[in-house]
């Protein structure tokens, strides 16, 4: 389904209301390549006993790989430690970890005062959802997991590839039904959420192994992204109940890549040099998600087309660029 040009003449009810030909191409180049590394079809029991190794070569090393998913994930994204958010990160065993999703949000009237915010809010968990499987070859990169056991990278792979495909092959409302049954009994890989304690934001993250949790953080840390792209909390609320069912996050975390990368390839291309900055995408995703109405769903649209608007793109890196300037500025001077 392509987006018309304005907002209340499209349905997002529909998992597809991003969905214009550019989209839909670049998103099978997107799944050619999961499917591609997972070496044809998935192999969900090869995923499932490799996952079941991992937990057993990590148990006697819990704190330990606490610790180094916190300070990897720190390393990687600075503006945690930026702007003070706290991390309460734990492994725990496997049927201990429970999520109470909605099967079946309402469906958003266009009358509504919040359907905008619920478009928004339909982009940012896509987002985010990418921002946590971006972390599935993390792995590659912390060279503590050889000294834990040289076994666990293999095993990782085995089941990032195999789970990332399966998402793209595997039946969406079947998928669904298996993830609402197993999170309801207790069984869900991770959980993450965001806590005000006197104004610090917290993220507390549990997973049953250590790059699952890493995983976790990271989704924390874009749900708080999230909270700053939003004046009114009731409204952010109220748009949550109608995007947080597993059917949804199916939906985000098989869309989101796509679009996160449309976003930063662009912002590569045209604006390297801001690029650099290390919490720079993170700040310009917060100026998105805060442009009025329905303007953050036509500008990502228009990047999925190919068809940016570019004035306004050059507009909100500069303005996150100067925010950003700004805030090191203050940080400094405390």
């Amino acid at each position: 389904m392509a987006l018309n040009d304005n907002l209340q003449e499209m349905n997002i009810n529909d998992p597809d209301f991003l969905g214009s030909p550019e989209f839909h191409q670049k998103y099978q180049q997107h799944k050619d390549r999961k499917i591609q590394n997972a070496g044809g079809n998935p192999n969900p029991m090869a995923a499932q006993q490799a996952m079941s190794n991992i937990i057993q070569i990590e148990k006697p090393h819990k704190a330990e790989l606490e610790q180094l998913a916190v300070r990897t994930v720190k390393e990687m994204f600075p503006i945690i430690d930026d702007v003070g958010i706290q991390i309460e990160a734990e492994i725990v065993p496997m049927g201990q970890i429970t999520m109470m999703h909605p099967q079946n949000p309402t469906p958003i009237s266009k009358d509504s005062p919040v359907y905008n915010d619920v478009a928004k809010r339909k982009i940012m968990n896509a987002i985010t959802q990418a921002a946590g499987v971006s972390m599935n070859s993390a792995h590659h990169a912390v060279d503590a997991l050889e000294r834990v056991n040289p076994r666990l990278k293999d095993l990782y792979d085995t089941v990032y590839k195999n789970n990332d495909a399966i998402y793209h092959v595997f039946d969406k409302n079947r998928l669904a039904a298996m993830a609402t049954q197993m999170a309801h009994s207790g069984y869900a890989g991770g959980s993450t959420k965001v806590e005000y304690r006197n104004g610090t934001p917290v993220i507390i993250a549990k997973a049953i192994n250590s790059m699952h949790l890493m995983h976790e953080i990271i989704k924390g840390v874009y749900e708080y992204l999230s909270h700053n792209a939003h004046d009114d909390v009731e409204k952010f609320n109220q748009a949550q109940q109608h995007t947080s069912s597993f059917a949804d996050e199916i939906d985000d975390i098989v869309n989101g890549e796509v679009i996160r990368d449309a976003i930063r390839n662009y912002l590569i291309d045209n604006h390297d040099d801001l690029y650099q900055h290390a919490s720079f995408f993170e700040m310009f995703l917060v100026l998105l998600a805060r442009t009025p109405d329905d303007e953050m769903v036509r500008l990502v649209d228009g990047l999925l087309r190919n068809l940016p608007n570019r004035r306004r793109l050059e507009q909100l890196a500069r303005d996150a660029f100067y925010a950003l300037r700004d805030f090191e500025r203050d940080k400094n001077n405390i």
